[in-house]
């Protein structure tokens, strides 16, 4: 029974509980003029944004907003390049080149030395073309392409997270709501035993233990709602730091009581396990840097083997200098052109054992992506399975959770009748008050607890959100 008019004011004293007996005009006074509880002022969290933000709505934002949703973003595209590179190595390799100096060479000849002094530069084009490398390009261009596919895997994974970090601080926020909203109701039912209690007070009805007793629940339930409250604050910086805002940013957000829950699981947990490990991306990504892994040590084969490439430049040069042999000198210069293509084979023999230690590394590296891709498997399937359990566990309690307050309600109101005509004591009243307020928290929690779980297991599985989500519009 919610009879306040809204939140307390934060930072406002708190409301005053009597200390002492109160008797005739001061006891209707106390009852009539105790504060009740005003609407939240935004002034300390700033604007707040209205109509109230949708769990959808907020999904999009935290993708567009998230810093790791662009950093899984940027290292996709990172891979796109390494991939572009590796394609490049079927194409030739084409470059100027432009030189000059100033040369003076002594030549031995008969019968006397040749001298050459002068200048001399020269420009040209020269090209090379890889033929034939024995697997090396190909190894390359799928462990580029293996690890390109892998880091899109990656970014969706990476949006499965950011869109499962939204569901669970929302589902945490709007339980937090709800236990807010379920505190001031406690706070406002003990304000009217109070109130009973001060009124009976004036005509002898009540003894003063008893108006202790209900002045100490009040002080109670008072702690209780600004304790509440305080989590309220925590909840809502939970979300802005989902969605990739600052913590002090306030979205409202749309109640979720109300709303349906995700229907019942009518699927066999095995089923689960086996679609997950097929349609996981982190899976999937595992899966493909395993390939790529195995595409290294390919490559890293095929460095034993030799490479034959065609080669080909044209030259320009220009030279103005003297030669002379003895007494005899001449005047050299002038511009001649150069040209040659041909074929060039080229094999390692030894290089210090390099090439092996690469190819160790490589198989240790592939057989390393192999263990990790069987333990992100164990992994996903311990998952999925505690999460689906969680789920019908979670569903059950929810159940029990509806039967329980349903039971303290009618406890509560039987309680309430039976004291205002002096049938039940004010302890029997605030246990049955208690009683109400903590089968209310327990209800709230149960349903948070089957939404987080559901919106769990679909993460697990890397199935879309759950369709109980795509409900909250």
């Amino acid at each position: 029974m919610w009879r306040g008019q809204g939140w307390v004011e934060p930072g406002a004293a708190p409301v005053p509980v009597p200390t002492e007996p109160l008797t005739g005009a001061e006891a209707h006074q106390s009852a009539s003029t105790m504060p009740g509880f005003q609407a939240m002022p935004t002034d300390d969290l700033g604007p707040v944004p209205s109509p109230p933000r949708t769990l959808a709505a907020l999904m999009i934002e935290a993708l567009e907003r998230n810093p790791s949703t662009r950093m899984a973003w940027e290292s996709a595209r990172a891979a796109a390049g390494r991939m572009g590179m590796a394609d490049s190595l079927y194409l030739p390799r084409v470059k100027l080149y432009a030189e000059g100096d100033h040369e003076k060479d002594v030549y031995p000849a008969v019968p006397a030395p040749l001298f050459y002094q002068g200048w001399n530069a020269s420009t040209g084009i020269s090209m090379t073309w890889l033929l034939a490398d024995f697997g090396r390009r190909e190894a390359a261009v799928e462990a580029a392409r293996h690890g390109l596919e892998a880091a899109n895997l990656t970014h969706n994974r990476e949006i499965e997270r950011v869109v499962f970090g939204v569901q669970q601080a929302y589902f945490r926020l709007d339980a937090q709501q709800g236990l807010l909203e379920a505190a001031g109701e406690d706070l406002d039912n003990a304000r009217i035993q109070l109130e009973m209690v001060e009124s009976r007070m004036v005509v002898g009805l009540a003894t003063r233990p008893a108006l202790l007793e209900s002045r100490q629940q009040f002080a109670k339930a008072q702690y209780q709602f600004e304790s509440t409250k305080a989590g309220l604050y925590e909840a809502q910086a939970g979300l802005a730091v989902a969605v990739g805002v600052p913590a002090g940013t306030p979205i409202v957000i749309q109640s979720l009581q109300s709303m349906p829950l995700p229907k019942e699981l009518d699927v066999a947990v095995e089923s689960v396990v086996v679609q997950s490990l097929a349609q996981r991306p982190d899976i999937q990504a595992a899966v493909a840097r395993e390939r790529e892994a195995r595409d290294r040590v390919h490559e890293a084969e095929a460095d034993f083997l030799p490479t034959v490439s065609m080669v080909g430049n044209l030259e320009w040069g220009w030279l103005d200098g003297t030669a002379s042999i003895g007494s005899q000198e001449a005047a050299n210069h002038g511009v001649a052109t150069f040209g040659s293509i041909g074929l060039e084979a080229e094999w390692s023999i030894f290089e210090g054992w390099e090439r092996t230690s690469r190819l160790y590394q490589a198989r240790a590296e592939e057989a390393k992506s192999r263990a990790a891709l069987q333990l992100l498997q164990l992994a996903v399937s311990n998952e999925v399975w505690s999460a689906y359990f969680d789920v019908r566990a979670s569903r059950s309690l929810f159940a029990a959770g509806e039967a329980l307050l349903a039971s303290a309600l009618d406890e509560y109101e039987a309680v309430f009748a039976a004291y205002a005509n002096g049938l039940a004591t004010i302890s029997q009243l605030v246990l049955s008050e208690s009683d109400l307020f903590d089968a209310r928290a327990t209800l709230i929690r149960a349903r948070a607890e089957y939404l987080d779980s559901t919106a769990r297991l679909a993460f697990a599985s890397g199935a879309a959100p759950v369709s109980a989500t795509s409900r909250l519009d």
